[in-house]
């Protein structure tokens, strides 16, 4: 009873203020984020099902929607942020209701997409313009060998398993909005670990084949 009242307090103590501010400067007491609704309608609606130019898309839609490019006096007529955001979730699900194929085929791509991102994503970055050939082919060699890894040895080891689940569960929420690189950043050192891990596991596993293949002959030799 006694740790329930201090983890209470621990997290009214975390939270509290964060809600409070939000109370006073936007109008309701939210104790984290309050912008699901704004990425569901940034990556569900008509104009994201088949986009002849995505990275165009992308920038059209977040200037369309994304609140920084509205102006104070906009967003106050729209009834404030937190109106504002629950007006476009409102939407986004009404198209999702309408559209239900189109948003699983949406879904099928973001999956894809948030492991195996376009290149189109790197040039988003401006600062890494240069580099974005190379992140590209990291992000994408990382990817899938630590997805391969995870796979192939997850029936041997327990904790393999256990980490691909986990891969997969933090990806869902980004799958039912829109994917982004930096949505990728808590999962990108592991897959990167876990790609290494497998290559050198292959390594070794060809080498004591080599090994084992060789053995043979050496004892005819001698």
């Amino acid at each position: 009873m006694v740790d329930r009242a201090c983890l209470h307090a621990v997290v009214g103590l975390l939270v509290g203020p964060w809600a409070v501010r939000n109370m006073h400067e936007v109008g309701a007491p939210i104790f984290l984020r309050d912008d699901f609704s704004l990425e569901l309608a940034f990556g569900n609606y008509p104009g994201a099902v088949h986009p002849a130019d995505p990275r165009l898309a992308y920038w059209s839609r977040m200037t369309e929607v994304q609140p920084m490019s509205m102006t104070e006096a906009k967003l106050r007529a729209a009834g404030g942020e937190v109106a504002y955001y629950r007006t476009l979730g409102q939407t986004a699900r009404e198209w999702i209701g309408a559209h239900p194929w189109d948003f699983f085929t949406l879904c099928g791509h973001r999956f894809v997409e948030f492991f195996f991102p376009p290149s189109w994503f790197w040039r988003n970055l401006a600062t890494r313009e240069r580099f974005s050939g190379l992140g590209h082919s990291i992000d994408w060699l990382a990817a899938l060998g630590g997805l391969a890894t995870l796979v192939a040895m997850a029936p041997f080891r327990r904790a393999y398993a256990y980490i691909l689940v986990a891969i997969l569960a933090y990806s869902a929420p980004y799958v039912l909005v829109h994917p982004d690189l930096r949505h990728r950043y808590s999962i990108s050192t592991l897959l990167i670990f876990c790609a290494l891990d497998g290559s050198f596991r292959l390594f070794a596993y060809l080498r004591a084949q080599r090994h084992s293949f060789g053995e043979p002959a050496s004892i005819a030799r001698s």
